[in-house]
C-alpha cells in the first residue's frame, strides 16, 4: 500500500478498501469504524479528503484523480473558492447537482469515469473554461 502522506498537488494514489490493511485489534466481521479493512480504508480516505479540502481553501485546487471513487465526496462542495477540481480516472457515475455551488470553478476534469449524464446545473458554472469529459458513457451534454 502506498504512503498516506501527501504533498500538495499529489494524488491520493490508489487508496481503496481493497488494498487497505486492518488494524491488529480489528474484527473483520463488524461494522464498527475500526473493524475490518474496508472500514479502515474508508476512514483514512475520508481524512485525506478533509485534508485536501482544507488545503484547497488556500490553493483553490483539489486533485482526487485515480482513486477508484464511486462518487464525488460531499466535503468538496464546501470549498467556496475552488477553481480546479481534478476527478478524472475514477469510477464516478453521477455528478451531483450540487456542482452548481462551485461558482469559481474554472477547470473540471471528469474524463475516464462512468458518467451517464450531467446535471443541467453544470450550466450554472459561469467561470468554467475547461471541462474534460472524454471516455465516459455520456449520451448527451446539457445545453
Amino acid at each position: 500500500m502506498s504512503s498516506n502522506k501527501l504533498s500538495p498537488g499529489k494524488s491520493l494514489g490508489r487508496l481503496s478498501p481493497e488494498n487497505a490493511v486492518a488494524p491488529e485489534n480489528a474484527d473483520p466481521g463488524t461494522d464498527s469504524p475500526v473493524g475490518g479493512p474496508q472500514n479502515k480504508a474508508l476512514i483514512v480516505f475520508q481524512k485525506e479528503i478533509e485534508s485536501k479540502c482544507k488545503s484547497a481553501k488556500d490553493t483553490g485546487a483539489i486533485d482526487l484523480h485515480g482513486n477508484s471513487m464511486l462518487e464525488v465526496p460531499r466535503p468538496i462542495f464546501g470549498v467556496a473558492n475552488l477553481r480546479r477540481l481534478l476527478l478524472h480516472n475514477n469510477l464516478i457515475s453521477v455528478l451531483p447537482a450540487d456542482i452548481s455551488v462551485l461558482t469559481n470553478l474554472s477547470v473540471l476534469y471528469l474524463q475516464e469515469n462512468q458518467l451517464i449524464d450531467l446535471p443541467a446545473q453544470i450550466g450554472m458554472l459561469r467561470n468554467l473554461q475547461t471541462l474534460a469529459l472524454h471516455n465516459n458513457k455520456l449520451k448527451y451534454i446539457p445545453q
